[in-house]
């Protein structure tokens, strides 16, 4: 019985073992397949974060307001006593454009009741007589060639002596009786000054002041003005002005509102106007005078 044990023990398989791997050599036993993994959940997409609303571009500072400088009392004194004689001249244009409509309104009046035509048409009447003439003749007596010539002469033609009175005289003369005005629409037969027509003093500048002058010949119902004048090369021609389109030269259908009073050149300064309604002054009612009184004897 021993010896079969012994023979049992010797022919059991051996077991040999190593710190922390136990090998047999029995034939190994199949191993497991490996568990499959668990599918990972899906994960919920996050939203897409807004865009940050862009911020407003900073305003830009205020630019520091200069003081004005506050005027001083002299100019102070200086801008209220303008600003009394501006007001007074406004007073003494209104009461005079209402003379003067009282004495239009009798004189024509008196004209139509006797059938001849009035004291400014007949000034008119006379100024026409001289268009295309090369000499300012009157009553034997000859006249300046100039503008302020064909005035004189025009007026003697009508019946009044000015006196042979140049451009600056006439404008005197004017402000002294009472026959200036400013009215946009002049009367027929009235002297009309301009500034600055040409460059008088050779100066290169605009200081010019009445360096021309013209008579009323008639009005259009649109405020066109015909004019009579000496020109400086055409002789006694007519030309045109509308003061209620001092700026325009002619209006939108063609018509021409403004004659070019003042001939154009390159040595001429900014801001030079050439137009009769840019150049216009004032005009002046000097038939109208109690010193000048027309008589029945004028030339024929």
């Amino acid at each position: 019985m021993l010896p079969l044990l012994l023979l049992t023990l010797a022919c059991a398989p051996k077991v040999i073992k190593y710190p922390g791997l136990e090998t047999s050599s029995a034939p190994a036993a199949q191993e497991a397949p490996p568990a499959k993994e668990a599918a990972p959940k899906p994960v919920a997409a996050k939203p897409a974060p807004k865009p940050a609303a862009a911020k407003p571009a900073p305003k830009p500072a205020p630019k520091p307001v200069a003081k004005k400088k506050r005027p001083s009392r002299e100019e102070r004194v200086a801008a209220r006593k303008d600003a009394r004689e501006d007001r007074r001249e406004a007073r003494r244009d209104e009461r005079q454009d209402a003379r003067q409509a009282r004495r239009d309104e009798r004189r024509g009046e008196r004209r139509v009741a006797r059938g001849r035509e009035t004291d400014g048409e007949r000034v008119a009447k006379a100024a026409a007589h001289y268009i295309g003439k090369t000499s300012l003749t009157c009553n034997g007596k000859n006249y300046r060639y100039d503008c302020s010539g064909f005035v004189n002469v025009s007026y003697a033609r009508a019946g009044y002596d000015l006196g042979l009175l140049n451009t600056a005289a006439l404008y005197d003369l004017a402000k002294e009786e009472d026959l200036y005005h400013r009215r946009r629409r002049p009367l027929v037969g009235d002297v009309v000054f301009f500034d600055n027509t040409y460059d008088r003093n050779g100066n290169g500048k605009l200081d010019d002041p009445l360096s021309h002058v013209a008579i009323v010949e008639s009005i259009d119902e649109d405020g066109t003005i015909t004019l009579i004048h000496k020109g400086s090369s055409k002789g006694v021609v007519r030309i045109v002005m509308n003061l209620e389109h001092p700026e325009e030269a002619r209006s939108p259908e063609g018509k021409v509102w403004n004659s070019h009073l003042r001939g154009k050149s390159s040595k001429d300064p900014r801001g030079t106007e050439y137009l009769t309604g840019q150049l216009w002054v004032g005009n002046a009612s000097f038939w109208s005078s109690s010193a000048l009184v027309a008589t029945d004897d004028d030339e024929k």
